[in-house]
């Protein structure tokens, strides 16, 4: 039980269902949300009962950090309990900030960057043309790949490529495959090591031995979502067994997780546990399908705060625009 006389913050994600339960124990409510087309400003809305106290405000970010008078009235609180709901948005100042993809590869070394997407496709160009070429010259690289199933679009994605490219062959050599799967079949890479698909708990508990193992120089390319992984586990304990998976990774371990955004409503968590957020969209403005936009939110380096555009081209390969 929590004492009376506690300021307490507590911090919910607008994407997680179901929150009024929770809402109803707080004394003073903050929504935060996005308010207009360039992704700086923000509305937010503050809702005391007890009181009778409602209140709105706008807050803009400039240079990183926020412009409004929400720090004045957080400081006049005389309630106990706040709740803060705040709407998952990429932070971005359209100044100064349009980046090339290859650009910003290098500055995600050593942090842990999570990748959501709406096309495949792109999703699986960004690894073979832009992270494997870049990191599998100078670190070990392990690429993780979930069933069968995603074994064989990789492999037919890198064959494409390799046929295109000759040097592709060479990126693909030197990556360390962690399959869990049917067989042991890898047709390229080294399989530095293979899980039998089929028991969750065999899946899980190898998976996490594996990870314990890698040394903090490496780089791990999650494929597929570890959700995928942990949906057989019976134990009621799935989301906290994922979480301590994460703790596993060693720090200054460079972390690339993918996940499609048709479920990204259930990653609000596991987000938190990232230090980077790509989101790849499809750009709307574009008069064809083949033009996608990306946002990038971090607040550890200097690569927050950026966008750009990339295209993906007739021979299967993604042209930054400018």
């Amino acid at each position: 039980m929590l004492p009376e006389s506690l300021t307490l913050f507590g911090f919910r994600s607008c994407v997680l269902s179901s929150p009024e339960i929770s809402l109803n124990l707080y004394d003073v409510v903050i929504y935060i949300i996005k308010q207009s087309f360039d992704d700086t400003t923000f509305r937010f809305e503050i809702d005391c009962p007890i009181r009778s106290y409602n209140k709105y405000e706008k807050l803009r970010i400039k240079n990183g950090l926020l412009k409004s008078t929400i720090q004045t009235f957080i400081k006049a609180i005389e309630t106990k309990l706040l709740y803060l709901g705040l709407d998952l948005i990429a932070i971005m100042e359209l100044k100064d900030t349009y980046v090339r993809f290859e650009d910003i590869i290098d500055e995600l070394e050593s942090l842990r960057t999570r990748v959501v997407y709406d096309s495949p496709v792109v999703k699986d160009l960004i690894i073979l043309q832009y992270i494997l070429p870049h990191f599998s010259k100078k670190k070990d690289v392990y690429v993780v790949l979930y069933s069968e199933g995603y074994y064989y679009k990789f492999k037919r994605r890198a064959n494409y490529l390799m046929f295109k490219d000759p040097m592709m062959a060479e990126v693909l050599d030197r990556i360390k495959v962690i399959k869990i799967g049917l067989n042991d079949e890898c047709e390229f890479g080294d399989l530095f090591c293979f899980i039998k698909q089929g028991d969750a708990e065999r899946e899980f508990e190898g998976l996490r031995d594996i990870i314990m193992k890698i040394k903090p120089s490496s780089v791990l390319i999650l494929d597929c979502d570890f959700m995928q992984l942990i949906a057989g586990l019976s134990d009621g304990n799935t989301l906290k067994r994922l979480i301590d998976l994460y703790s596993l990774m060693p720090d200054g371990l460079t972390l690339f997780g993918f996940k499609h955004y048709s479920m990204y409503d259930r990653d609000a968590i596991i987000i938190d546990l990232y230090d980077v957020l790509i989101t790849i969209q499809r750009d709307e403005s574009s008069l064809d399908n083949t033009t996608f936009r990306f946002d990038i939110e971090c607040q550890l380096s200097d690569i927050c705060q950026k966008f750009g555009r990339f295209r993906v081209e007739s021979g299967g390969r993604l042209i930054s625009l400018q």
